[in-house]
């Protein structure tokens, strides 16, 4: 299951890098569902809880014209899952690090939704940083790997948003 959701996961990170939104959100969401299994049978279940947010993120990514309704209503989803994670850590069920390594990958799946991309990409590559560590402290070696294959794509996507920047000037 481990190379699975990898392998499907780094898929929805190159497309997310080629900017082709539609299959990134498609390939994300079938990772996402795949990871809450995995995640569940190793003892994350915070991170199995949190790709149910990636999947509601997501399929609002997929949507074409989005109302003012629509955007009040994953901002205040957005807003909501993150005090309950905040909740979460103050009681002690999370670690600092499990907390940072929920809300980032949140956040920078809603601004990468939003065309944020530059802000999208930074969270990004701090989520890929403490979730290394995270993963590779309950042992998931190649989970972990790919997290440092994520964040050199993460390191890339910002590149290109910095790039794009500068041609726009």
């Amino acid at each position: 299951m481990e190379i699975l959701v990898t392998l499907i996961s780094l898929v929805h990170r190159i497309f997310l890098l080629k900017n082709d939104k539609a299959i990134a959100w498609i390939t994300g969401i079938i990772a996402s569902i795949l990871s809450i299994s995995y995640f569940y049978s190793i003892g994350l279940h915070i991170y199995a809880g949190l790709e149910v947010g990636f999947i509601v993120l997501m399929l609002y990514g997929l949507v074409k014209n989005k109302t003012q309704k629509v955007e009040n209503i994953i901002n205040i989803f957005t807003g909501i899952f993150c005090l309950i994670l905040g909740y979460l850590s103050f009681v002690g069920v999370l670690t600092f690090l499990e907390l940072v390594s929920s809300i980032t990958p949140l956040m920078a799946i809603y601004y990468l939704t939003k065309n944020k991309n530059k802000s999208g990409w930074v969270l990004m590559v701090i989520t890929c940083i403490i979730t290394t560590f995270v993963v590779f402290e309950k042992g998931q070696i190649i989970f972990a790997i790919y997290q440092v294959v994520s964040l050199i794509l993460a390191i890339y996507g910002l590149k290109k948003s910095y790039a794009r920047l500068d041609t726009l000037k």
